[in-house]
């Protein structure tokens, strides 16, 4: 999902932060929305805090560009974390003392 600000033309993309290689998290990192699109990130001061992060759902803004082969690139001006609760049903029974018990069918 992205969003244009056409006072400051910046994007707010929305997505997950993948490693460019998985065995090396340094070399770099790409936001994958819902919507299959992927945004390269340009390496700046705020793009390299993203690298810990990796695996994660994230909320970008930033400039976005494109080469001339239709590669997405975006530098990064602010990001936040997004978090979010799980939900599960629980499986346990609450005992009138308090206690739980586990049943597993």
């Amino acid at each position: 999902m992205a969003t244009t600000d056409k006072r400051n033309r910046l994007v707010t993309i929305v997505g997950y932060i993948d490693p460019i290689d998985e065995d090396d998290h340094e070399a770099g990192a790409m936001i994958s929305t819902e919507n299959n699109e992927e945004y390269m990130v340009e390496i700046n001061k705020q793009s390299r805090k993203l690298l810990d992060f990796i695996g994660e759902e994230v909320k970008v803004q930033g400039a976005v560009t494109e080469t001339e082969d239709g590669e997405k690139r975006i530098l990064i001006t602010k990001f936040e974390i997004i978090d979010y609760e799980e939900t599960y049903e629980d499986d346990t029974y609450n005992q009138a003392d308090g206690s739980y018990e586990r049943y597993d069918y």
